[in-house]
């Protein structure tokens, strides 16, 4: 049985990885003085981390770690304050560059980590949604450099929408179901509306850090692989496709929400990359018009690619109806 050590383990999708594959791999969960781990110690061992690579050290030093499944992450979704920046950098930088330093003293034999397609908004190419967004590519960055120099096979995991019907983190889906339950409730204001999804539930994304886990030694460093969704969704047809499986209308107003900064209207493919730089590298050959040679190269600095053989089995008809059949929140404290 591998041994894994797991940051953001009390996380969202930390904590489902343990409660799905604990008996699959002895997972260390690496967690904060602060963490609460009452959902996830009866599947795991618990390790406390302080912030200090002494006390990193000092876990390395317990435990015969295989390899490190990397999903601990501090997120905001638009604009940052002053205070949000400390908490960006620990943790989506210096907790990720501790803990490469001490696998090079170990015989940890992968690291996987966790990208977003916040890094992508928009773009083919890297574009940043947020500071966010910004510090995960710093650490992709960083991990470039050591892959040069560690025997250690470094890979990254991109997440898109990720959703569940016991997620706590306020997403859009849970909004919705929790309108369901109440007697009146006001309308909530929405976007436009045309902003396209990718959907994956919980389920299959804890399947897609499995499967990356099983098959380590037939993937490339430093590539990004995808966990793409046939989900894809625009946020309108989405509250559609929510009301008629609900049986219920949501009092949303579309158009009604502005932000400062527009939303992702349509998340990074794999295949529109790869079709990009076909046609790029068609026009080089033909002398064509378009794109540039150069152009089909802002690709390859970054490898990407779906993870092979990765295929989500919930749908989404039958993701949605367990999000809305768990009670809510609001409904179990009453």
């Amino acid at each position: 049985m591998q041994r894994i050590l797991l940051t953001g383990s009390s996380g969202f999708v930390g904590s489902h990885f343990i409660k799905l594959y604990h008996t699959k791999y002895h997972i260390i969960a690496l967690v904060r003085p602060s963490s609460d781990v009452s959902s996830i110690a009866p599947y795991c061992e618990i390790a406390c981390y302080d912030g200090s690579t002494e006390s990193l050290e000092a876990i390395f030093a317990s435990y015969y770690i295989d390899g490190v499944v990397h999903l601990a992450a501090f997120v905001q979704s638009g604009h940052s304050g002053a205070s949000d920046i400390a908490s960006l950098v620990a943790a989506n930088i210096t907790l990720g560059v501790q803990i490469l330093e001490l696998i090079a003293k170990t015989n940890a034999c992968f690291f996987i980590n966790t990208l977003s397609y916040f890094q992508f908004a928009n773009a083919s190419s890297y574009s940043p949604f947020n500071l966010y967004a910004a510090t995960k590519q710093a650490f992709y960055d960083i991990c470039v450099h050591y892959a040069k120099t560690l025997p250690t096979k470094i890979v990254h995991i991109l997440l898109y929408d990720t959703y569940g019907e016991m997620d706590t983190r306020g997403k859009i889906l849970s909004l919705w179901r929790d309108l369901l339950c109440q007697k009146s409730p006001k309308n909530l204001a929405m976007s436009d509306g045309l902003q396209v999804l990718d959907l994956t539930h919980i389920d299959d994304i804890a399947s897609g850090f499995a499967l990356a886990i099983d098959s380590i030694d037939c993937l490339y460093t430093n590539t990004i692989y995808t966990l793409e969704s046939a989900n894809r969704i625009s946020l309108k047809d989405l509250a559609s496709l929510f009301e008629t499986l609900a049986n219920a209308s949501l009092p949303l107003d579309f158009g009604m929400r502005k932000s400062a900064i527009p939303p992702i209207q349509v998340p990074l493919s794999v295949d529109e990359i790869c079709t990009k730089a076909s046609f790029a590298n068609k026009c080089a050959k033909t002398g064509g018009g378009g794109q540039t040679p150069n152009q089909a190269y802002l690709h390859t600095s970054m490898p990407i690619a779906k993870l092979p053989n990765y295929t989500p089995k919930v749908s989404l008809e039958s993701g949605l109806m367990r999000v809305i059949s768990t009670p809510s929140k609001q409904t179990k404290e009453q």
